[in-house]
């Protein structure tokens, strides 16, 4: 892991008769880290020592009286670079100044460069004068490229740039954010299978959003069912505890693969999100409502028995989420095949199962069709907002879990020091506001497989309080 060296030296008054330390007299303490190598940060966060370079330095000065104390300070890192592990893009030229004069911290330059292009710049600074600490940042981003080969968790890859810029500003516990990023020139491959995810437990921040993402119609979402090249804009809003998502987006072209054929979306097709909707059910999910149009060519014999070449286009409107009312369509040119007959063509092999048990076949593709959507388009919508989220707040994990027919949650964790951090998890729309809070302490031990203990005490909804201790073991 490393050596690193941190010095504290100071001067207190002291009276022995009676023994106290008096509040009025003057003191002097400093703490100091010196030219230390940004690998020091590997002590909080997963970074790539191998990638991660450059210096800090920091400084607190505390004078005055122990009644009225005069602290002072700054942090400083040159030349630095800093990598997460199994990730590739990384931070170069890493230029921060912070300058605190006990009543703000002040962000007197940073910046950076990602390792694949573009820059990202921090404004601003945070109110540490009152009651409760008050943000006032603004964050830059111009061409930030991403580019991942193999994401985690998801093991799929993606590439994005994203410009825009993002304010926050209110108390750090629940600050508003809100600006406009748009993202282009990119793609976001998933894999067959999504990973089945773990529960995560992080931090009770609630900001407030009112934040747009434009995504131009460059961006390609991609996976072995869909290949769809697609523009429009996410409008973020409400609160971490309860957002909401509206957007609209335009399926400009691609092609959506079935069993036994290969639809090729035409211009125009749309696709519109609204997070919350309270379906009949009463359950809380993202409604998605669909306006697509598709076509592909599919051999059947005519009424003489001859094998036809016919060209089909097949019609998608209505919410993804209420089979009844999610209306398709089919017809044929040259026509002469029924819709059922199409629908048949589309989807022979789970069609004709459900023809032999004498189900609807039009349900079996409504289906289908939903299950490609609903798993796999939106949560390729919204991993941005997750892993934007996530950087932006400095969490360690952020989590949005939607499957599109039952509520959603949200999981999240934060580092505060020293391996000392609190986690959190909390049912979004779900009866009785289900919630699970942690506070944790990582067992400071040298040897791998005991770093992942931590210890530590919780509370939930019910009242319920435990202590718990807990570990885990990764098999690769």
């Amino acid at each position: 892991m490393g050596d690193y060296q941190a010095r504290l030296s100071g001067r207190l008054p002291f009276r022995w008769s009676p023994i106290a330390i008096p509040d009025d007299e003057p003191i002097r303490i400093q703490a100091r880290l010196r030219e230390q190598p940004l690998t020091i940060l590997s002590l909080v966060a997963p970074i790539d020592p191998a990638r991660t370079q450059g210096t800090i330095d920091a400084l607190l000065e505390i004078e005055g009286t122990l009644a009225e104390p005069q602290p002072r300070g700054s942090l400083t890192i040159t030349d630095g670079a800093l990598a997460l592990q199994d990730l590739r893009t990384a931070l170069q030229d890493i230029g921060l100044q912070v300058a605190f004069d006990g009543r703000e911290a002040r962000i007197v330059q940073a910046q950076a460069r990602s390792s694949e292009g573009g820059s990202l710049r921090i404004e601003g600074g945070v109110d540490l004068s009152g009651e409760q600490a008050l943000a006032n940042l603004t964050l830059r981003a111009d061409g930030l490229t991403l580019r991942e080969p193999k994401l985690p968790v998801l093991e799929g890859s993606a590439q994005a740039v994203v410009s825009g810029a993002v304010q926050v500003q209110g108390a750090l516990t629940e600050p508003q954010v809100q600006g406009a990023l748009r993202v282009q020139r990119g793609f976001l491959y998933l894999p067959p299978e999504l990973p089945e995810r773990t529960a995560s437990e992080p931090l009770p921040v609630n900001p407030r959003f009112d934040l747009r993402v434009d995504i131009t119609d460059e961006f390609t979402l991609r996976n072995p069912n869909l290949d769809a090249r697609m523009e429009g804009a996410l409008q973020i809003g409400g609160s971490l505890q309860s957002p909401s998502l509206s957007g609209e987006f335009n399926l400009r072209s691609g092609a959506l693969s079935l069993p036994t054929a290969r639809l090729r979306i035409e211009p125009d097709s749309v696709a519109r999100l609204n997070y919350p909707f309270t379906n009949a059910a009463g359950e809380t999910i993202a409604r998605i409502e669909l306006d697509v149009r598709a076509s592909t060519s599919v051999v059947a014999p005519d009424f003489t028995g001859d094998p036809i070449r016919y060209r089909v286009e097949v019609n998608v409107r209505g919410p993804l989420d209420d089979p009844e009312r999610l209306q398709l369509t089919a017809r044929s040119d040259p026509p002469g095949l029924s819709e059922q007959r199409i629908l048949s063509l589309l989807g022979r092999g789970q069609v004709l199962a459900a023809i032999a048990r004498g189900d609807d076949p039009a349900r079996v593709f409504r289906e289908q069709l939903g299950d490609i959507l609903t798993a796999q388009v939106l949560p390729g919508l919204l991993a941005p907002l997750e892993t934007g989220i996530a950087e932006a707040f400095d969490l360690e994990q952020f989590t949005l879990d939607y499957t599109g027919l039952r509520p959603a949650s949200l999981y999240l964790v934060k580092n505060l020091f020293d391996g000392v951090g609190i986690a959190y998890r909390r049912g979004i729309g779900v009866a009785g506001n289900e919630y699970q809070a942690r506070l944790f302490y990582r067992l400071p031990f040298r040897n791998r497989l005991l770093q992942r203990l931590r210890v530590g005490f919780g509370f939930e909804h019910t009242g319920n309080r435990f202590v718990f201790i807990e570990g885990s073991l990764l098999f690769r």
